[in-house]
């Protein structure tokens, strides 16, 4: 009877430490196990959100006007806000807003982008150029001389101011023989502006050199012919500054060897110059390395052969809302234009 008692007792205390040990199970369960974030996934998400903005849309994409053109724009993708600029600089959030048709009356490099979420598309751009008369007018009150390239029988205007006779006109030799261009380029690969402007020309294809030059020193010699004709040269600085010292200094050079037509400083306004020397100095624009172009129309940039350090070329430059004509270091790898002096 003893041993059935025991074994009583130690089967009720053995139920009772269960049944706590169910209570505290139920009353405090486990926490649990924390949720895995997918960071991959988060990560492909923000980047497909980028690169569904579509590229937004010009229309028409790049244009030679007269008077005045409408340009439209337009992004596929929903909610989008357009921002743009006419200046060359890169767009962004703080940008113009397109809300109507841009109409442009002077030449304009615009660029576009579509913003969504602060997540910017991928830029668009087009060049607009107002077309300049067929034919800007020469100083009728000047002699002028004559010029032939015997490379490919090219006639140029020349014109003595000082003691220097220089080409009235920008340079367009582009090779000896055949119709690939070898040196030099259009500005908007336009034949009509080539016409007009004369070539654009990196830095080393002005001086016929090796384009390794692009990042090194040159050590040449002076005065250096380059691309010009037989008998004249690319102009250095020293003669570039006795140019300009000639016509009255730099403040006012850039009105007196301005052509009288062609120049044009936005919003249907011109600044022609008086062309009083017939230097007929003309807006011709530029190309830069990053492949953007400096305006025809609204200025002047020409090669000097003197080089500004192992990068750059020393550029004579003006444009069509100054009075001058001042010097620069600009980067080898730009194009520009070339007026040759006689030897």
């Amino acid at each position: 009877m003893g041993s059935i008692k025991r074994i009583l007792y130690f089967g009720i205390i053995l139920s009772t430490i269960v049944g706590f040990a169910s209570c505290d199970s139920t009353s405090n369960p486990a926490p649990p196990s924390p949720q895995k974030v997918d960071t991959v996934a988060l990560k492909d998400t923000a980047d497909s959100q980028a690169v569904h903005i579509a590229q937004p849309s010009i229309t028409p994409k790049g244009e030679t006007f007269k008077d005045s053109i409408t340009v439209i724009l337009a992004d596929s993708t929903a909610g989008v806000s357009i921002r743009y600029t006419t200046d060359g600089r890169t767009p962004d959030a703080n940008s113009n807003l397109y809300t109507r048709p841009l109409v442009f009356k002077s030449s304009t490099a615009l660029k576009v982008v579509a913003i969504l979420n602060d997540v910017p598309s991928r830029i668009d751009s087009a060049n607009f150029t107002l077309m300049v008369p067929d034919t800007i007018p020469w100083n009728t009150t000047i002699t002028y001389g004559r010029l032939e390239d015997a490379r490919d029988g090219k006639v140029y205007r020349t014109v003595m101011i000082g003691d220097q006779t220089w080409m009235a006109e920008n340079l367009a030799y582009r090779n000896t023989t055949g119709t690939n261009d070898s040196v030099g380029m259009c500005y908007n690969d336009s034949k009509d502006s080539c016409e007009k402007y004369g070539r654009l020309y990196l830095w080393t294809e002005a001086l016929s050199l090796s384009s390794s030059l692009d990042e090194r020193s040159w050590q040449g010699t002076y005065p250096h012919q380059g691309v010009c004709p037989s008998g004249w040269h690319v102009p250095t600085d020293s003669e570039w500054t006795k140019l300009v010292k000639f016509v009255g200094g730099t403040a006012t050079a850039g009105t007196k060897l301005k052509s009288t037509a062609g120049w044009s400083k936005g919003l249907g306004r011109s600044d022609n110059g008086t062309d009083q020397y017939g230097f007929r100095l003309l807006p011709g624009g530029s190309l830069l390395a990053k492949l953007s172009y400096r305006v025809s129309g609204t200025e002047a940039d020409l090669w000097s052969s003197t080089e500004g350090n192992r990068y750059q070329g020393e550029l004579w430059y003006a444009y069509a809302s100054s009075p001058y004509l001042e010097v620069y270091s600009d980067n080898k790898k730009n194009r520009n234009s070339v007026r040759c002096v006689e030897d």
